[in-house]
């Protein structure tokens, strides 16, 4: 959704994709170590910026992170002046290049462009227009909300329940890497529009910006996109997928345009990567069978 929300102010005028960290945030770039500041909007949404990790995160940097003050925006700022300013970069290649540094980077990019938080950006600029009315931050379930999912983990060999505090949130400085949370029919607008665009119906956006967000950088069709992920499949051609975990739930998108098929699962358990990508192919091939039965 960061990445749609940088396409959307591309498509704006706002931004370009090869606008670097040095154009958008000069403030940031000044503490920056050299390798960071030319790292451009396209190369952080794509994890080729060679930006730190942050996908595990020691108790104690939790801590400091969330000891951040004031505004979203002023916090995501802060952080990335430090982390850039002191981390090494990330050389890793493949699943090993993946950084939520980079989309918090991108995120902060975005609201400067556009004059507004991420938060307000999402809600406006991809809630609204798709009638995504769930649209939150954070874990659902919440003192005030105590209804909604509660997320599970497994630890010591139990599996438990996430509290209802506010201690296993993400720092909000790294919100724009997946902090989002919806109903699973939100979920599944979300996934429907990207199918759209890419068939070239009617979307938020004209179909070329699905195509960058879809493609990687260096071509070909597997790999890392902007925000999501392709790979090749006997069964389905090439298939667009997003999938992540906050640790105490999982959510899956899998796109296959050439049968104009979107599918998305979640489930309440950090550990159900596995059950998610069974849950999509038998979704799938219950769906598509009926559509190429239709199209037939």
């Amino acid at each position: 959704m960061t990445a749609t929300l940088a396409a959307i102010a591309v498509h704006k005028g706002q931004l370009k994709w090869t606008t670097s960290i040095a154009d958008a945030l000069p403030a940031i770039a000044e503490k920056a170590l050299p390798e960071y500041r030319a790292a451009t909007l396209e190369q952080l949404l794509a994890h080729e910026a060679k930006m730190p990790a942050y996908t595990q995160i020691s108790p104690q940097r939790d801590e400091r992170m969330k000891a951040l003050k004031g505004t979203p925006t002023d916090q995501r700022l802060a952080f990335l002046a430090e982390a850039l300013g002191t981390e090494r970069p990330n050389y890793g290649s493949g699943a090993a290049a993946y950084s939520n540094v980079g989309y918090a980077a991108a995120g902060a990019m975005v609201e400067r462009a556009a004059g507004a938080p991420w938060e307000e950006l999402l809600r406006r600029e991809i809630g609204r227009p798709l009638a995504m009315k769930s649209l939150g931050f954070g874990y659902p379930a919440t003192a005030e909300t105590p209804n909604q999912p509660r997320g599970h983990s497994e630890s010591g060999g139990r599996v438990v329940e996430l509290p209802l505090d506010e201690s296993r949130q993400l720092a909000v400085c790294l919100w724009p890497a997946g902090a989002a949370h919806c109903s699973i029919g939100d979920l599944a607008l979300y996934a429907a529009d990207h199918l759209n665009g890419l068939r070239d119906r009617r979307a938020m956006l004209p179909q070329a910006m699905y195509q960058r967000l879809h493609r990687p950088l260096g071509g070909g069709d597997d790999g890392f996109t902007l925000g999501w992920g392709v790979r090749p499949d006997k069964r389905w051609g090439v298939t667009h997928f997003g999938a992540g975990s906050g640790g105490w739930f999982f959510a899956r998108i899998e796109i296959v345009p050439d049968h104009d098929a979107a599918v998305v699962a979640a489930s309440n358990s950090g550990q159900a990567a596995d059950a998610t990508k069974e849950l999509i192919t038998e979704l799938l091939e219950e769906f598509v069978a009926h559509y190429d039965g239709d199209r037939r």
